[in-house]
């Protein structure tokens, strides 16, 4: 009979499954982010019963249908949690603040993805900005970004479909944002707490009427493209 396997991708969520008596019956790199590792669990109902399942991804469960009114609700989850993990895929944080669960903010993205961003996206400092909000009713995943300076305003928009290749151009376009803004000097390597993405990020904030973020869904599809490099190479220097 097959193995079935849960793959952990998180050392914290490993450490607990471990003190929950459950041991991975490997440990290897992960094929898409190789600095770091996956830990495989044999699939048992007992395992999958003592994960924790993010709030954001029963957030994005019950929009989207799998936690329907007549199954009960911690069955559906279950199941809903079990297959994002056997398809390697995670509810991202699109505004990096796992407090802000608005549906905008999330995505559902492969593992390699969330990884890779991290925290990254909050490195991008004042006066530059990098907003990316999800659109449900055509799948897509939207960013605007560029600056806004005194007499300065500078601003790009782009849609990116939620597979491998959108995902892959979707880093592509965050990495060369991220250059522009490192050679600009308006990037940390630390986590940026005061930065305008952690500003309209904030729960507190999602309905004040001038909030990009909340507003990015809303603004009119044609006005986005399709990334290609050098997208930013217009970008004046300030």
């Amino acid at each position: 009979m097959e193995r079935r396997t849960y793959v952990c991708k998180r050392a914290r969520m490993c450490s607990y499954l471990v003190d929950k008596g459950f041991m991975p019956y490997k440990i290897k790199p992960d094929c898409d982010n190789p600095k770091y590792n996956v830990y495989l669990f044999t699939a048992t109902p007992e395992l999958y019963r003592a994960v924790i399942v993010p709030f954001a991804t029963i957030v994005w469960a019950y929009r989207h249908g799998l936690i329907p009114d007549n199954v009960k609700a911690e069955k559906a989850i279950l199941a809903a949690h079990k297959y994002f993990t056997t398809m390697e895929l995670e509810v991202d944080h699109l505004t990096e603040n796992k407090s802000n669960n608005c549906l905008y903010a999330l995505a559902l993205v492969h593992g390699n993805t969330n990884t890779s961003l991290g925290d990254r996206r909050n490195s991008i400092k004042e006066p530059f900005f990098f907003y990316t909000a999800y659109r449900h009713d055509v799948s897509k995943l939207l960013v605007k970004c560029g600056f806004d300076q005194d007499n300065q305003h500078y601003e790009r928009r782009f849609f990116f479909d939620l597979t491998r290749k959108g995902e892959e151009e979707y880093r592509k376009c965050f990495n060369e944002f991220k250059k522009k803004a490192e050679a600009a000097g308006y990037l940390t390597k630390e986590p940026e707490k005061d930065n305008l993405l952690s500003y309209w990020a904030d729960p507190c904030r999602p309905g004040a009427e001038n909030n990009p973020l909340a507003k990015l869904p809303t603004e009119p599809l044609p006005s986005f493209y399709k990334y290609s490099n050098g997208a930013f190479n217009d970008m004046p220097e300030i």
